[in-house]
């Protein structure tokens, strides 16, 4: 007889309101269990004070799930004495299991793709899937007779025939390291992510996963967290998210090299270790790897047919003297980002040119070139100067209709989210926004899961880029689906799933190295509407 189960070993925070949230998602879970173990329930009747919310986590079940079994009902307030079918999950568990067979037999006959990352060879990636390089030659004859890798190309993996499938833990173990009854921005978004952490675990539970989340509450910096390893370490842990204090960071991914256990670096986008332990994994892309990743996205969705313009002088303000108009703004990390990215547009042989002077339509216009579409990037970050980028922009698409011509924006400007006027100002200066994650309002799902983490926490999400409780969900859902069909040989590469906010696909940076979030994505806005643009497989 089997049936769902989840186990937490919840850290309960301090805060009342908090307490009461986590508590409430605990009982539910709990809840399910026993429900699960008793005999099949086909009707609900609503008690007072009952919500849909409540209903769907009681049965293991999600929003959809109930709507749909009840269509005549849904958008009706629920009142007490209601009466709502709870569909089976007999035929789900059937549903799903069957799936994750045919995805198995579809490996086999067919092999997994692979993106050729920079420094790949036949023999790393033999090593990284477990096949033979002879193995690779023979799925992929386009290769012969060199047999010479090419980044950016796409080859096929498929193991011998009497080679092993990928196996897949039937009970998964994670466990969170995060300053939850801290004080202050870092731990109320620890919090958020632990959260949304905790919905996905939710709501995979019905697929018939079986997860074990033991929470700890990292301590202060100057405090050791050597006694949390050990214990994460007898428990048998698969994947350990956090710390995030770069101290407690680095004893714990020393602690964890060599073993079976995996370390999510969660929030930071530095941390050197990840170049020479495979057992770490960065969420947020570092700085080089996030910008190679950027200019291959702009090479390949303007097919080669780019000039980039890097706009690095300070732009006048109608309080500007002559003198500040000419002077040099501060260096920032969106100015360093924007050299970086210049320069590696610029080795992959595309058209480039600098402005060291006041920036201006006629400028901008002076470096057309043949039917290349411009891309002005700017190498500053202040608003007031990004405002007068954007009136300047505007102008041109005035003055000059015939020239193609973008702005390159950055992620920071989408922390306030999207109202209308923000996105009219994008659309109008035809802006392209490079992004790991795009928190989109509107969409349905994005909604519905807002609507569930209100139900619980009576909190909506900060206002943060990314949104931290999103991120928490997409997060879990890769891991705990990645961990159920691959196992030790945990990866995300080929993982058929849809995310909320985040892609998170995961890849090495290099022999011996750990993994890399390869998420990325460019959104754009122009009149026409908003595009999300993905790299091409």
């Amino acid at each position: 007889n089997i049936y769902i189960s989840i186990t937490m070993n919840c850290f309960i925070p301090r805060r009342k309101s908090l307490k009461l949230g986590i508590l409430a998602l605990l009982v539910a879970i709990l809840n399910t269990t026993a429900a699960f173990a008793q005999q099949e329930v086909t009707t609900h009747i609503v008690k007072k004070g009952e919500t849909l919310y409540g209903i769907a986590a009681t049965y293991g079940l999600t929003i959809e799930d109930i709507e749909q079994a009840n269509p005549k009902r849904m958008g009706k307030k629920l009142k007490k004495g209601t009466k709502l079918h709870i569909p089976s999950l007999t035929a789900k568990r059937k549903e799903t299991e069957q799936a994750r067979r045919d995805s198995l037999a579809a490996i086999e006959a067919n092999g997994l793709t692979h993106l050729v990352q920079t420094g790949n060879t036949l023999e790393s990636l033999a090593q990284q899937y477990g096949v033979g390089v002879d193995d690779i030659k023979h799925a992929n004859p386009q290769l012969a007779p060199a047999f010479n890798l090419q980044a950016g190309t796409t080859i096929v993996i498929r193991p011998a025939k009497n080679a092993c499938l990928p196996q897949g833990f039937n009970h998964i173990k994670m466990a969170v390291m995060l300053p939850l009854s801290a004080k202050g921005i870092a731990a109320d978004r620890s919090m958020e992510f632990y959260r949304g952490l905790l919905l996905a675990a939710n709501e995979l539970k019905h697929e018939g996963k079986h997860i074990t989340i033991y929470a700890y509450d990292e301590p202060a910096k100057a405090d050791s967290i050597n006694q949390q390893i050990a214990k994460i370490q007898a428990d048998g842990v698969h994947f350990l998210i956090g710390p995030i204090q770069p101290s407690h960071l680095n004893i714990a991914a020393n602690a964890l090299k060599g073993t079976n256990i995996k370390m999510l670096v969660p929030f930071i986008s530095t941390f050197d270790k990840v170049l020479t332990n495979p057992n770490v994994y960065m969420l947020n892309t570092p700085a080089q790897q996030k910008c190679q990743m950027a200019a291959n996205l702009l090479r390949d969705s303007f097919d080669g047919n780019l000039k980039v313009i890097l706009a690095e002088a300070a732009l006048p303000t109608e309080t500007d003297t002559p003198a500040q108009a000419t002077k040099q703004p501060k260096s920032d990390k969106q100015a360093e980002f924007a050299v970086q990215l210049f320069n590696s547009l610029k080795s992959l042989g595309i058209p480039t040119a600098k402005t060291s002077q006041v920036f201006t339509p006629a400028m901008l216009a002076a470096q057309a070139q043949g039917n290349h579409h411009l891309l002005v990037i700017p190498a500053f970050s202040d608003k007031e100067q990004l405002d007068s980028l954007a009136t300047i922009m505007t102008d041109f698409h005035a003055i000059y209709p015939e020239i193609s011509a973008s702005l390159l924006g950055n992620s920071d400007w989408l922390d306030e989210g999207l109202n209308n006027s923000k996105t009219e100002l994008l659309s109008r200066v035809d802006t392209y926004i490079f992004t790991s994650s795009f928190y989109n309002p509107g969409d349905a799902q994005t909604a519905n899961f807002e609507r569930t983490y209100w139900g619980w926490f009576k909190q909506d999400l900060l206002k943060t880029t990314p949104r931290m409780g999103l991120l928490g969900y997409d997060c879990a859902k890769a891991l705990i689906h990645g961990l159920s069909i691959y196992g030790a040989d945990y990866t995300t590469q080929e993982l058929q799933m849809s995310f909320l906010q985040s892609d998170i696909q995961f890849e090495r940076i290099g022999t011996g190295s750990g993994y890399v979030n390869k998420s990325n994505y460019l959104i754009h806005f122009s009149p026409s509407g908003i595009e999300k643009i993905s790299p091409k497989k």
